[in-house]
């Protein structure tokens, strides 16, 4: 990131005043931001690890004509973490209701308009950890869920989970515990990739990737400065590890942005910590 620290006073005071306040938009405006300059950057082959594991998820909500396209990846043979609202429908009541799991596609390592590397799948179940969630919990700490398909593709593709293997020679696991960051967050380096609406003719079919550094842990979420943008919700927040410590290790999914600074600019993002509760659900739902 260019000057990363000129925001760096404004930014404690911001994180020191709205400590253990929810930073999160309100349900429709969940979505994500590029911090300073854009440092997205194209992944080149979508077919190496861990982009492989990644999927374009594409939702058919009952308002006509009317998708949800966002990210999700792979967690196991059958299944992929996401966030609630990219298989969530405000359309079928006031609080919305889950997209069935017939209307919900699924394109791992898609990388373009015909770059399909494992096909398009389809969902055979979507799980959400609350029965109660409703649109105003977009954002919060409530939106996560898991997808199950009926195929292990996850074999195929590989997964956050699988460790060291034939095509991930570093290894990737999303529930490494106890865990613990190897270094102060404020140095620890994170990735994310997922599917941007904002580029190549706002079709979101296309892969980039950020990395830049996390800035604080606050309760259930991991507020980061990687460049974001709506449709990359529930891309995986990675640290890369010592394989012999799970390497590639899955820290957090993509919920939206936080706060601007003092000229109107966002200066962080935020994410679903993957704490105990949710390794908890994906432990409950894994296939």
């Amino acid at each position: 990131m260019n000057n990363e620290f000129e925001l760096i006073p404004e930014l404690q005071q911001i994180l020191k005043s709205n400590s253990g306040r929810h930073y999160y938009k309100s349900a429709g405006e969940v979505d994500y931001e590029v911090i300073e300059s854009d440092e997205r950057m194209p992944v080149a082959n979508s077919v190496w690890a861990p982009f492989r594991y990644i999927c374009q998820i594409t939702a058919h909500l009952s308002k006509p004509r009317t998708k949800s396209i966002g990210t999700g990846f792979f967690i196991g043979p059958r299944t992929i973490l996401t966030v609630a609202h990219n298989v969530w429908d405000p359309f079928v009541s006031a609080n919305g209701g889950k997209v069935p799991p017939d209307k919900v596609e699924i394109a791992p390592a898609r990388n373009g308009e015909n770059d399909r590397p494992f096909g398009t799948l389809k969902a055979s179940a979507v799980i959400l950890p609350y029965s109660d969630f409703k649109s105003a919990d977009m954002g919060k700490h409530k939106d996560y869920a898991i997808i199950h398909i009926a195929e292990p593709k996850g074999s195929e593709t590989g997964y956050f989970g699988r460790g060291v293997w034939a095509k991930d020679s570093i290894g990737s696991t999303s529930l490494k515990s106890p865990f613990s960051f190897p270094c102060p967050l404020e140095c620890q380096s994170l990735g994310v990739a997922g599917y941007p609406s904002d580029k190549d003719n706002r079709k979101a079919n296309k892969l980039y990737k950020s990395t830049d550094i996390a800035l604080r842990l606050d309760g259930k979420f991991l507020l980061i400065r990687n460049d974001t943008y709506k449709s990359m919700s529930g891309c995986p927040v990675w640290m890369r590890r010592d394989p012999r410590h799970g390497g590639r290790t899955v820290v957090g999914l993509l919920l939206g942005a936080g706060d601007k600074d003092r000229q109107g600019r966002y200066i962080f993002n935020v994410a679903r910590y993957i704490d105990d509760e949710v390794r908890k659900f994906i432990t409950d739902n894994y296939k």
